[in-house]
């Protein structure tokens, strides 16, 4: 499934979440506006919903891959170049020559030409490949995945043959995605980021791929990885996911934590059920990063911010705000805050487990 079977009610949702998009300096002004809630020092402050978010949105959490970069992800994107019509060496090595034609693409595509493969990069380059196709550059970079990174036997010849396909189909069964043997934007992502969608954190991915739950792409202008789909693809790879590290547009920012931490099992169950058991579709603005107090739960990988329920943008006390508080106590919260419960959370319910 893709992100094109979102409803055009979180479609709604997420143009009112863009109208409330902040000037800049006004996530700065919002974050310092925090102090400690509890004797956890876990009371996370006020947090817009970035302007990063929409429907052009990446998909995905792809991982950056740059100048000086050696692996078969690297690999991947010179064969992908090629599909587009670059001639490159497949040195597995990001060299000057491998940047000039990232550039190139990306100016063809209307991207950021900076020579950084990131999301929107990785979103405009995969092609879905199917059953039947031959002597493709696409095929060769799925085909060089499979083998060499994940050690399926197969030759690297750009024919998506019955043996590719079955091949590509195990990959798929394997990591619990649409088992049909072709490969969408779903199964490259996977190839591409190492995520699999058996565990918790990727039944979340699902759900934000139907347009059940979104995880923002915001990470409030800090270009730290720290975004909640980020955070989300990190944990569904096994790895633990990135907390906020710097000032809005740049430089180390000494009042959070950076580094890593793994997310909570019971948070991860908590927002799968938020949307399973309890039915609600929600808006995720926060999980590890954004700034919060020194000793939030957010930093230790246990709670999230949800700006959007049912549709609206939380604004005050409304009875999905107040249901969602009581969602998360019922599914043993430690801290269950909303705009009718504590007066610094007017415009997002915090729920830390």
């Amino acid at each position: 499934m893709h992100r094109a079977t979102r409803s055009s009610a979180a479609l709604t949702a997420l143009a009112l979440a863009l109208s409330l998009g902040c000037a800049p300096g006004d996530d700065e002004r919002a974050e310092d506006a925090e102090a400690d809630h509890d004797e956890e020092g876990a009371y996370d402050g006020l947090h817009p919903i970035g302007k990063a978010d929409g429907v052009n949105a990446p998909l995905y959490a792809w991982p950056v891959v740059r100048s000086g970069d050696e692996s078969r992800v690297v690999v991947a994107v010179q064969h992908l170049l090629g599909e587009h019509g670059y001639t490159l060496s497949l040195t597995g090595q990001f060299d000057d020559a491998t940047k000039q034609a990232v550039v190139s693409f990306q100016s063809s595509k209307g991207l950021q030409a900076d020579g950084i493969v990131g999301s929107r990069t990785w979103e405009a380059l995969v092609v879905t490949v199917r059953p039947g196709d031959t002597d493709r550059a696409a095929v060769r970079a799925l085909e060089d995945l499979l083998s060499q990174r994940y050690g399926y036997l197969l030759e690297v010849d750009g024919t998506l043959d019955a043996e590719a396909e079955q091949h590509l189909r195990a990959f798929q069964q394997e990591r619990c995605l649409t088992v049909d043997g072709i490969a969408g934007s779903q199964t490259w992502h996977a190839l591409v980021a190492d995520t699999s969608h058996c565990s918790q954190a990727g039944r979340l991915l699902e759900l934000h791929d139907q347009g059940l739950i979104t995880l923002s792409t915001s990470d409030f202008g800090r270009n730290d990885g720290a975004d909640p789909l980020a955070n989300v693809t990190d944990a569904a790879a096994g790895r633990a996911s990135k907390r906020s590290c710097n000032f809005p547009g740049g430089g180390r920012d000494s009042r959070l934590p950076c580094g890593t931490v793994e997310l909570d099992e019971a948070l991860i169950d908590a927002m799968v059920a938020l949307r399973e058991e309890h039915g609600f579709t929600y808006f995720v603005t926060a999980i590890s990063g954004a700034r919060h107090s020194t000793n939030s739960y957010h930093y230790k990988g246990r709670a999230v911010d949800i700006g959007v329920v049912d549709g609206v943008v939380v604004n005050g006390s409304t009875t999905a705000t107040r249901k969602l508080v009581d969602a998360c106590k019922a599914m043993g919260a430690i801290e269950a805050l909303g705009p009718h419960n504590d007066a610094h959370h007017q415009d997002h319910v915090h729920c830390a487990f």
